[in-house]
């Protein structure tokens, strides 16, 4: 068995390990979830997520009422460091940025056609302004090619929460869940095209949840739309 590949997830390591991590947030932080009630149960699904800290997939996952396998970057794959361990434990996908990663896509669509839930940051890495960087084509690959819906997971504030513990404060952490969905593509579109369509719609989705000033390249857009969609971007602690 490869490094890459689908391996048994320990359930039980996982529970305790999100038992930990909520128990750490209620110390540390103060969360507030919104859209819970959108989150099926029983099928599989991509969770596309904007990436603000590393904070964001821990926080993401102590939420999810299900197991989610996410892609890491492939530097934090090493067996001699510690964190690479713990993250083959919860059966995370490394990949390798900058590259099409032809392995760890496998892996993804492996674990979506077993029926797991898989979690990607469709921007690719961090973004170091806080706003929303262009979509990279990789989710909207994978979603078009295992036919399951994207949930968007919206999420801010995580990168307040060094900031905050050295002041001794909690940070306010906010995350949304979206409607899933399917994504629509013109089928008389090359693949290409078809891909940055898809990607869009991933995006503007996020955007959509996310308050104004987190839009980045999408606030145009966002802002263009009915009043109505502006209007429900704000946001109501749960």
């Amino acid at each position: 068995m490869t490094e890459r590949s689908v391996l048994p997830s320990s359930t039980v390591v996982y529970s305790m390990l999100r038992t930990l991590v909520r128990g750490i947030l209620r110390l540390i932080v103060r969360v507030h979830a919104e859209g819970m009630e959108n989150i099926p149960r029983d099928e599989s699904l991509l969770l596309c997520i904007n990436h603000l800290h590393l904070f964001d997939p821990p926080v993401v996952m102590a939420f999810m009422p299900q197991t989610v396998s996410v892609m890491v970057a492939s530097k934090y794959a090493p067996l001699h460091n510690p964190i690479g361990w713990i993250l083959r434990l919860v059966d995370v996908v490394f990949v390798n940025r900058g590259e099409v990663d032809r392995q760890a896509l496998k892996g993804v669509l492996e674990r979506l056609k077993a029926g797991r839930t898989v979690g990607v940051a469709p921007e690719g890495t961090r973004s170091r302004t806080g706003m929303l960087q262009p979509g990279k084509e990789g989710a909207a690959y994978i979603a078009l090619k295992s036919g399951v819906r994207v949930l968007p997971v919206a999420i801010w504030g995580v990168e307040q929460i060094l900031p905050a513990l050295t002041r001794l404060r909690r940070a306010e952490v906010n995350i949304r869940f979206g409607e899933p969905f399917g994504l629509e593509v013109d089928p008389s579109l090359t693949r290409g095209a078809q891909l940055e369509q898809g990607t869009r719609q991933i995006m503007l989705a996020l955007a959509r949840m996310l308050p104004p000033a987190y839009r980045g390249v999408y606030a145009a857009a966002v802002a263009g739309e009915e009043p109505s969609a502006s209007a429900a971007d704000q946001p109501t602690p749960a």
